[in-house]
């Protein structure tokens, strides 16, 4: 047994304590895009007297022109979206956190971010504990799985960075190219990319996870709705030939959102683009993507905002 024990704790020195005190003494991007969330919990911690709080991965950070649904609608936005990566069970329980009573809660969650089992990437979670360690306390065993995946990705990337200096253009993602709401904009003035490569997003085969994921997410949705607060699905956006080919994941996350009685703001037909309308991938809208769909999500909130207080 003793050297069971000894032979376990050499094992997790060597294969997790070490490499991340290496991870932690190597220097870290000082405008990495997973900075951007420190400035966005502080975003989300600012004076709220009813506001629209936005959640999600890039697709919303990406898709958003938060000072145009403000002057429209009368009232403060906060869009904390950032990486669809953190997974669906972190975004969500974000929300939780950040929402208080009388916030018009918008969740965007993605055909990426939905379609599998929530947890997270690799590519990710651990990249966000890079920048805040602290944020281990509040980490689900499924996200620390993810961490201690992703270690050696993140240990092998801050080696690559120290050796190789990589400079950034104007439109890389980056801390700095998020406004003061939250929104993503530095990619607002980017020429099209032309012709962007259609991605297929299929629903995760395990059925029981699946289940589990939704009802743990749409059990915090209902957490949030019983602070006050009002909550509807963003349909994401997504490329036209992305989202032919990914149908079945795009029917599963509507069937199981209409399971639990939740709601999508606009159909996800408004959201999907042609290849003008993107900026570099399949979910990425560019300006003028950003402007259509900003549009409909007004148009949509209002309708709705209007609808409930009828009904109330």
């Amino acid at each position: 047994m003793k050297k069971f024990i000894t032979g376990l704790l050499l094992f997790f020195l060597f294969a997790f304590i070490l490499p991340w005190a290496a991870i932690f003494i190597l220097p870290s991007d000082p405008d990495g895009y997973l900075k951007a969330y420190g400035m966005k919990k502080e975003l989300a911690s600012g004076p709220s007297d009813g506001r629209i709080l936005i959640a999600g991965g890039s697709n919303a950070a990406f898709a958003v022109n938060s000072r145009m649904i403000q002057d429209s609608l009368g009232l403060d936005v906060v869009n904390t979206s950032l990486h669809a990566g953190l997974g669906f069970d972190f975004i969500v329980r974000e929300a939780l956190e950040d929402s208080r009573p009388g916030d018009i809660v918008l969740l965007s969650m993605g055909l990426f971010t939905g379609a599998g089992g929530g947890v997270g990437e690799t590519t990710s979670i651990p990249f966000l504990v890079d920048y805040y360690p602290e944020k281990l306390a509040d980490l689900s065993p499924g996200n620390m799985g993810i961490v201690i995946k992703g270690t050696y990705v993140l240990l092998k990337t801050k080696i690559k960075d120290l050796l190789v200096h990589k400079s950034k253009s104007g439109w890389d993602y980056r801390c700095s190219g998020f406004n003061s709401y939250g929104d993503e904009e530095a990619h607002w003035t980017a020429p099209s990319a032309g012709h962007i490569e259609p991605q297929t997003i299929t629903v995760s085969p395990d059925d029981r996870k699946r289940e589990r994921c939704f009802d743990r997410v749409c059990a915090m949705i209902s957490q949030i709705e019983a602070k006050g607060c009002q909550v509807w699905i963003l349909p994401p956006v997504l490329q036209e030939e992305t989202y032919e080919k990914s149908r079945d994941a795009a029917v599963f996350l509507e069937k199981e959102y209409a399971r639990h009685g939740i709601c999508y703001l606009f159909p996800q037909s408004d959201a999907v683009f042609g290849d003008e309308l993107l900026f570099n991938r399949p979910e990425h809208a560019n300006g003028k993507g950003v402007a259509l769909y900003t549009r409909r999500l007004i148009r949509a909130l209002s309708t709705a905002c209007c609808r409930d207080q009828q009904e109330h």
